[in-house]
């Protein structure tokens, strides 16, 4: 007992030292802390990681160090009496603007979380585009809150030797200006990494390869800050008492058009088949693929929204989707992998973003552009954000 108070009063001077520099926001959180409550009564609780491959835990050896499964073991055991489930929804090399596509399906069916990290500054990093990035995320929250009027959302804003660069020069990386508007608005729970470590380097100085393996996943080490980080907001936010009060949601930030995302397959046409194959997606969007090559049947289908996009397969024998609507600029993608390593990757692109809304039939041909007659294309998913695509 004695060891679990020098604990907990060790634990409450970093909190302290943490709130006063402004590296965790929202800390009262009280959504969390009714979820929390809860867990205490002995409730079922659902949480779900929705990110890229730092949620997945690349690089942590072995996958259990992982900021994710570091969390997931704190919260079982700082509150036994609660039936815990954890979804992973983690796709490596993926941003928001697939994951705003995927969460209905691998996230929001069935049992909706309680609980949701979303993890995706460091694939957003760069992007100063409010309608894909800020949309994305708005759309996350949206279609979340939706599901469950109380779910408790934090954002994480994860670090890289980019978002350091940018810093030293004065600069603030876009896409995490842009998730902050959203969870500023929303009123939504924060974990600023970036605040915490920038805040380290001009206090302290420390080599990357301290806690980074390359210039974006963290080494066990780099985890186990980032889990302690999400773990003192997890206990302030129990300690806190907050009572939250469901309210409607407000106008959009930036944009409603995510609010219905989703992701399906057509019907294969003639040449097309359906697989299971192995992929970076692994379980996640659909429950199979799509393989064609050049002989194969255009696929068709009808779609009511208003943006339209792609995620498939990079390959080294990669064939050009070519994508068609009426009345509407013809869009190409080359699904060539360029390197010999890793045989395949997880990639997506938003091709059309302002289409008239009403139906519009869509037609995918593959072409062979380079003469390779082994070739093929692989389609992991049609994204929409309509659900009356089919």
């Amino acid at each position: 007992m004695k060891s679990i108070c020098i604990q907990l009063i060790c634990l409450l001077c970093v909190i302290s030292k943490l709130y006063s520099t402004d590296l965790i926001y929202g800390a009262t959180a009280p959504e969390l802390a009714q979820v929390l409550k809860r867990a205490k009564s002995g409730d079922q609780i659902t949480v779900g990681f929705l990110g890229g491959s730092i949620t997945q835990g690349a690089n942590a050896q072995p996958i259990g160090q992982s900021y994710r499964q570091q969390v997931s073991k704190w919260l079982t055991e700082h509150y036994p009496q609660a039936i815990w489930t954890f979804k992973n929804a983690s796709v490596g090399g993926t941003g928001s603007d697939l994951g705003v596509f995927r969460l209905e399906r691998e996230l929001l069916q069935d049992t909706p979380p309680d609980i949701l990290f979303v993890e995706f500054a460091v694939n957003d990093q760069g992007r100063d585009d409010p309608w894909r990035i800020g949309g994305a995320m708005e759309g996350i929250v949206r279609k979340s809150k939706q599901a469950n009027p109380d779910i408790a959302i934090i954002f994480l804003y994860s670090f890289s030797k980019f978002i350091l660069e940018k810093r030293e020069e004065g600069l603030q990386d876009p896409a995490y200006r842009l998730h902050r508007q959203v969870a500023d608005y929303y009123e939504l729970a924060e974990v600023d990494f970036h605040a915490y470590f920038w805040q380290k380097s001009q206090d302290e100085g420390f080599d990357w390869e301290t806690y980074w393996t390359d210039p974006a996943h963290p080494n066990n080490l780099g985890h186990t800050e980032y889990a302690q980080l999400i773990e003192q907001l997890l206990l302030h936010a129990d300690n806190s008492n907050a009572k939250s009060s469901t309210t409607s949601l407000p106008k959009p930030l930036f944009t409603d058009d995510f609010v219905e995302a989703d992701i399906f397959l057509p019907i294969p046409s003639e040449g097309w088949s359906e697989t299971k194959m192995r992929t970076p997606y692994r379980e996640h969007l659909a429950d199979h693929l799509l393989v064609g090559d050049a002989s194969s049947t255009p696929l068709t289908f009808t779609m009511n929204g208003t943006a339209l996009g792609f995620a498939y397969c990079l390959i080294p024998e990669g064939l050009t989707l070519e994508v068609s609507i009426e009345g509407q600029p013809t869009k190409r993608i080359n699904t060539k992998f360029e390197r010999e390593r890793p045989r395949m990757r997880a990639a997506y692109d938003i091709l059309y973003n302002e289409l008239p809304s009403g139906p519009k039939k869509v037609t995918v041909r593959i072409l062979d552009t380079q003469n390779q007659p082994e070739g093929k294309a692989i389609i992991a998913g049609i994204l929409c954000n309509n659900s009356t695509a089919k």
